[in-house]
């Protein structure tokens, strides 16, 4: 049995629905981007803006397909990077962590 992590699409049209490889991850580690949200007030906000969606033929266990539990946000690359733990803008190498899942054949 395939396990189908959220998706997006239609119900209608099952070959348009795509799961979302970062849901792989525990909530707690599923985000991309941190800033200050000055609408809501909040101080480093953590979102996931950045995704890796999979077509249902990529959720078989045949031919080309997603690895298990691959779906990924690349946090420790990101954290290597940082020049004086990221404070300012120009210290970070980016202002999103990398995202990344594994296929197989």
């Amino acid at each position: 049995m395939i396990s189908r992590p959220a998706s997006l699409g239609s119900a209608f049209q099952p070959e348009w629905v795509f799961a979302h490889a970062q849901h792989d991850l525990q909530a707690a580690q599923r985000y991309t981007a941190v800033f200050d949200d000055f609408v809501d007030n909040v101080k480093d906000k953590r979102m996931l803006l950045d995704h890796v969606l999979i077509s249902p033929g990529l959720l078989t266990n045949q031919g080309l397909r997603k690895v298990p539990h691959s779906g990924t946000v690349h946090h420790g690359e990101y954290n290597d990077h940082l020049a004086n733990g990221g404070k300012k803008r120009e210290d970070r190498p980016s202002d999103h962590r990398p995202v990344s899942v594994r296929l197989a054949y």
